[in-house]
């Protein structure tokens, strides 16, 4: 009898013990500007195979619709949407998701580069002061859309190898929205909760191995130079360690 109470203790203390584990951890989700295999660093020299010299002074995008996929199909949302600005920190901007991530093996991270079209739908007065989306600077009214992405910056037009006249390219309208997969085949817990993501931007000023044209882009006018800019920017994330 002391043996089967004994017996029972033992297991209604495993019990507890199981059920007081944590099922859901903390995520950093981080995001790092590179060019090539190097972090970026702005207003540094840079030199386009074939073409100009050119510096990058602004580099920021938004994220929406953010989710993982795990080995067994199933998605787990992590955020409605985000801006991932490297104005100070090219090495990484940090996104907290606070232990809302259930512990177990993912496939993939997905998201929307740009704002999704309901979130496109609506204009900086429809969020609060403190939102990222409260702010006209990123807000096109005469195309009723948000700013999806700025990059910025100088080139060379004298051929000196010193950048001195200023590039833009912004992008946005629902038109050239896209969803990014990035493959992450990872377990996260407590000890592994950590993403960070890459984008290279040195294929931004290629073409089909060609340099790419600097310019003025700050409107959907020109729709082939505004959406191949946008697509360069999709197609070069990658998780890295």
């Amino acid at each position: 009898m002391k043996q089967l109470i004994a017996l029972s203790f033992c297991a209604l203390l495993f019990s507890c013990c199981n059920n007081n584990r944590e099922t859901t951890t903390d995520l950093d989700l981080v995001f790092q500007a590179n060019y090539g295999d190097e972090i970026l660093q702005y207003n540094t020299v840079y030199q386009q195979e074939g073409g100009v010299a050119f510096e990058i002074s602004r580099s920021d995008f938004f994220i929406s619709d953010v989710r993982l996929t795990a080995d067994d199909g199933s998605e787990i949302n992590l955020m409605d949407y985000a801006q991932v600005d490297f104005e100070d920190s090219p090495g990484g901007v940090r996104i907290m998701i606070e232990d809302n991530v259930p512990i177990g093996n993912y496939e993939s991270i997905t998201f929307g580069l740009g704002l999704n079209s309901d979130l496109n739908a609506q204009s900086p007065i429809d969020f609060p002061a403190d939102d990222v989306l409260n702010n006209s600077g990123y807000y096109w009214a005469a195309w009723n859309s948000y700013i999806f992405s700025k990059q910025e910056g100088r080139h060379d037009t004298d051929g000196d190898g010193v950048p001195e006249t200023g590039w833009i390219v912004h992008t946005g309208k629902d038109d050239i929205y896209k969803e990014v997969t990035v493959v992450i085949d990872s377990e996260i817990d407590e000890d592994n909760n950590i993403i960070r993501l890459a984008i290279d931007h040195e294929p931004f000023f290629m073409i089909d191995g060609a340099p790419a044209e600097f310019g003025i882009i700050h409107d959907p006018g020109n729709q082939e130079a505004f959406q191949g800019f946008y697509n360069r920017i999709a197609d070069n994330f990658r998780v890295v360690q």
